[in-house]
């Protein structure tokens, strides 16, 4: 993604690399299901790494298959072969890795101090990064746990805002253009409308329109040269009308990226369960 190995080599080295990945996870998985019902042994469970492992290994062939239909794609002409990341997308990307291996080694730091399983640890460390709860049924129970908690989940806090502010930048960011032409457009055609609905039905003519003023909105339905209204003052009308146009954009804009941001959050982050404390 940074153009440093050729479109040809690149492509085929990654795929093989999902689908042998995607095949070792198979043979775990299917190993580890063929061991749970060993002669002598009583009530096993399947864990929750097995689980990870199946989806895991899901995923891969998935990814394996797409990056085939890429190439097949690109070789065929639909788009250009070199790929490079965007700022945004490489913000997210490092971002993203951060906050897997901020989380990993936090768990692995309070699994050694509480005497927990590893998995459990990690589960611990997502309910709490998450802002769900506080480790759901896990809880540290040291002075030394109960010391670095709060250090962790605020710095886990804040990767995760950094992660949101990423995703609203990507999204803004990839039809920013389009976006705002298209809003602009359906702006100019309601004012437009608004306009002409005014001039057929007087009851409206002293009302303002979508922020114009009356006379700036009566301006706009008169026909160049009309001598009801010198030329520069229905010029002026026009370049009102547009600014006025402009500022709703801008509104409307900020408006989206508050919801895009919202939506983000909303979606990595969950509300906390109700639960009852005993001290």
């Amino acid at each position: 993604m940074t153009r440093r190995v050729p479109f040809y080599i690149a492509q085929p080295v990654t795929i093989i690399g999902f689908w042998v990945a995607s095949l070792l996870l198979i043979v775990l998985v299917a190993v580890a299901a063929n061991d749970l019902h060993a002669p002598g042994v009583k009530h096993q469970a399947l864990s929750q790494a097995y689980y990870y492992a199946a989806y895991a290994a899901g995923l891969y062939q998935i990814i394996s298959y797409l990056m085939c239909v890429t190439v097949y794609g690109a070789y065929r002409g639909g788009y250009n072969k070199e790929f490079k990341l965007t700022m945004a997308q490489r913000t997210l990307m490092l971002q993203t890795i951060s906050f897997l291996t901020y989380q990993l080694l936090g768990a692995l730091v309070f699994s050694r101090i509480e005497g927990w399983k590893y998995l459990d640890a990690v589960y611990w460390a997502d309910f709490t990064s998450l802002t769900i709860g506080l480790g759901g049924e896990f809880t540290p129970k040291t002075h030394l746990g109960r010391s670095l908690l709060f250090p962790f989940a605020m710095g886990g806090i804040l990767i995760l805002g950094l992660i949101v502010g990423s995703i609203r930048t990507l999204v803004l960011d990839r039809g920013k253009k389009t976006l705002a032409a298209r809003m602009t457009e359906k702006t100019r055609l309601k004012l437009v409308k608004r306009v002409a609905d005014r001039d057929e039905k007087k009851w409206l003519k002293h009302k303002p329109v979508m922020g114009l003023p009356a006379h700036t909105a009566r301006a706009l339905t008169l026909e160049p040269g009309d001598t009801d209204l010198p030329e520069v003052e229905r010029r002026q009308a026009e370049f009102d009308a547009m600014r006025r146009v402009q500022h709703l954009v801008i509104l409307k804009r900020k408006w989206f990226s508050l919801l895009t941001s919202s939506f983000a959050f909303a979606f990595l982050v969950r509300a906390q369960p109700e639960r009852t404390c005993s001290y």
